[in-house]
């Protein structure tokens, strides 16, 4: 009797994750994880299905998980359509690995293809930037999305004459995020720049390019920023930090190895 290739079912509402493990006639498990978690479990089953991929295991056939769990120590089951492969894993050091491999490879990219990115990869990286440290917990930073070709042309615009420049200082990148940190702030620069630096890493951990391009300060300290800021309906008091651009790299940019001498360790 030929067994039912099982699928799991995303019935998820907002951030309440639910899963359903379903065999083609039935429910056969269930399985609820946090969207924070859900992220996890991706990356720990696609580093799974590459450990078996290159160990040979299973045969020609594609694998395809079916089954998890984020409780204690994960339990993996792929089916490759003839017998089913188990696995245990530990997910705090297979994720803690990929969150040091992601940041020691994220490079910056100054090509950027035209097509847009989708919805559900830049809330992902806006929540890392709302997730950025701050001081005293004080989160007085804001971040501006602009996707409107027009409000980028003339951002951009206002950066170059900054440098003297009248080329593109954005790249064509069709994402920017302007973060601006309350004035008023004491760490006003220190709070901002941890949520560029966050953006920076949650797009590369979302496969797009991404690099920090400066002028903010300068740009809304100015009159036209002033009005920016007004067109956007931001009131107060604000400084520009930076403007983190994003987008789908044309290439990926090469990696290039460390200065020496930057580390004194004193015990």
């Amino acid at each position: 009797m030929p067994v039912a290739i099982l699928t799991i079912r995303d019935e998820s509402v907002n951030n309440n994750c639910k899963y359903i493990v379903y065999n083609g006639f039935q429910c056969v498990d269930t399985f609820e994880i946090s969207k924070y978690n859900r992220l996890v479990l991706r990356v720990v089953a696609q580093g799974l299905a590459h450990l078996v991929r290159d160990q040979g295991v299973g045969g020609s056939n594609p694998l395809c998980p079916i089954d998890f769990h984020s409780e204690g120590n994960p339990r993996f089951i792929f089916w490759n359509g003839d017998f089913f492969i188990s696995f245990h894993a530990m997910w705090y050091d297979i994720y803690m690995n990929n969150v040091i491999e992601s940041l020691i490879d994220r490079r910056s990219c100054r090509k950027y293809r035209s097509e847009q990115i989708p919805d559900d990869a830049l809330m992902e990286v806006i929540e890392a930037g709302l997730y950025a440290p701050s001081a005293m917990n004080r989160q007085q930073t804001m971040m501006v999305v602009l996707q409107n070709g027009e409000d980028i042309a003339e951002l951009s615009r206002m950066n170059a004459s900054v440098m003297g420049s009248s080329s593109d200082p954005f790249y064509g990148a069709p994402t920017v995020i302007v973060v601006l940190a309350r004035k008023a702030c004491p760490t006003a620069v220190e709070d901002g720049s941890l949520v560029m630096g966050n953006l920076l890493n949650a797009a590369h951990a979302q496969g797009l390019g991404s690099c920090w391009i400066h002028r903010a300060h300068e740009e809304f300290e100015s009159k036209e920023g002033k009005a920016l800021l007004k067109k956007w309906g931001i009131e107060g008091e604000w400084r520009g930090i930076g403007h983190c651009i994003i987008g789908y790299a044309v290439e990926e940019a090469p990696k290039k190895a460390r200065n020496e001498g930057r580390v004194k360790i004193v015990r």
